[in-house]
């Protein structure tokens, strides 16, 4: 597993089953690209607060330099991580759903991301062609929770 920023959560104390990692990791893990940094959604206590973002630090569970961002389950419409979520070496994922329901389509969101963008969706579209959606890991995922409808809405404008 090729993602930046995760050996930073096996640096703190917190059990793998109370945080699911998501955002632009999930591009990292189906090799399109590097994440920036590493965003996850926890069920902790402190994370039902209404607080958007915050870091780690926040628990007392140690810092991570701002390589690890914490985000609220309610953002992304979710219940719980495990129904939401798929696991590779221990860690749970989000399903690419959620990230491909809020990942802009160009002409949406500010012209400086539209290059990354529409680099992000040609890779992947091409992940798709090539099948690797039916390899491990997102063999353990339908459809849906691959998100292929969002992939079908993005084919429609190009």
């Amino acid at each position: 597993m090729n993602i930046s920023s995760v050996k930073y959560l096996d640096e703190v104390d917190m059990p793998k089953e109370e945080y699911t990692i998501c955002k632009s990791a999930i591009l990292a893990l189906m090799g399109i690209r590097d994440n920036e940094d590493l965003d996850i959604l926890t069920e902790n206590e402190v994370s039902k607060r209404p607080i958007k973002e915050q870091s780690l630090a926040a628990w007392g569970n140690g810092t991570t330099n701002g390589n690890v961002e914490s985000i609220h389950p309610n953002d992304y419409g979710i219940d719980n991580i495990e129904d939401s979520s798929f696991k590779v070496d221990g860690y749970n994922f989000l399903h690419p759903k959620y990230y491909f329901r809020y990942k802009k389509v160009p002409p949406q969101g500010d012209q400086n991301d539209w290059e990354r963008d529409i680099s992000d969706w040609e890779g992947i579209v091409k992940f798709f062609e090539m099948g690797k959606h039916n390899q491990y890991p997102f063999n353990q995922s339908t459809e849906e929770e691959l998100g292929v409808e969002y992939l079908k809405r993005y084919q429609k404008t190009i």
